[in-house]
């Protein structure tokens, strides 16, 4: 299974998934107007995947696909876009991380549980946060994603049950991403890409908050860690 959306004939991404090849299109709220996958999960027979569909009045509805079923998830504020950008399953119970923005267009970083949203404290309440990646691990909570500081710099970080983590960039002074975060025993492993004083994006991860650059084909161009698994 591949999730993500496809451009149609009139330039309307369509959101789908396939499935050794095959593509499924999934039902947007809007035809006409832009939708997209970010995440897929697979449990038995049933298919999800999360991300977000723009309605009539061009607001980005976050929510997910249930074997092309739409479920909207209720955000803060619904005159404003916000978005889900992972999905994970735990029992019966469906996870989706993302964002919601509020009446004063802050980004604010959360998930939803079977579709009741936990927002997330960020750095600076009065900045735009995200959260990027989602796992579950026994009854703990953890969620990746980037926080904005006063400065307008982006800083890595997770949330363990709520409780935020920063984790170390190169350089302090430049915004650094997050994309997927991985649990392995007690370990919490956060994927992404950190700039270095020559503005460069440097590929690599962080395990228990300590930073390991992965060797790019080019150092003196950008590269990132788009997704990362652990094997024992």
């Amino acid at each position: 299974y591949a999730a993500g959306s496809s451009t149609n004939a009139t330039n309307v991404s369509v959101p789908g998934y396939w499935k050794d090849g095959v593509w499924t299109a999934l039902t947007p709220i809007d035809a006409t107007k832009h939708s997209v996958v970010y995440s897929i999960a697979i449990s038995g027979s049933n298919v999800y995947a999360a991300g977000s569909s723009t309605n009539a009045t061009n607001v980005s509805v976050p929510g997910y696909w249930r074997d092309g079923i739409w479920t909207a998830l209720t955000p803060i504020d619904a005159t404003k876009s916000s978005g889900g950008t992972s999905i994970v399953l735990s029992g019966a119970n469906v996870y989706v991380a993302g964002y919601s923005t509020n009446a004063t267009n802050v980004a604010v970083p959360g998930y939803w549980k079977d579709g009741v949203w936990t927002a997330l404290t960020p750095i600076d309440a009065n900045k735009s946060s995200g959260a990027a990646s989602i796992v579950i691990s026994g009854s703990n909570v953890y969620v990746d994603g980037f926080s904005m500081n006063s400065s307008y710099v982006l800083i890595p970080v997770y949330w363990e049950d709520g409780v935020w983590t920063a984790l170390t960039p190169i350089d302090a002074t430049k915004s650094s991403m997050v994309y997927s975060i991985a649990i392995s025993s007690s370990n919490v492993y956060v994927a992404g890409s950190s700039v270095n004083a020559s503005d460069v994006s440097v590929p690599g991860y962080w395990e228990d908050g300590v930073w390991t650059a992965l060797t790019p084909i080019d150092a003196t161009r950008g590269s990132e860690v788009a997704c990362i698994a652990v094997s024992q």
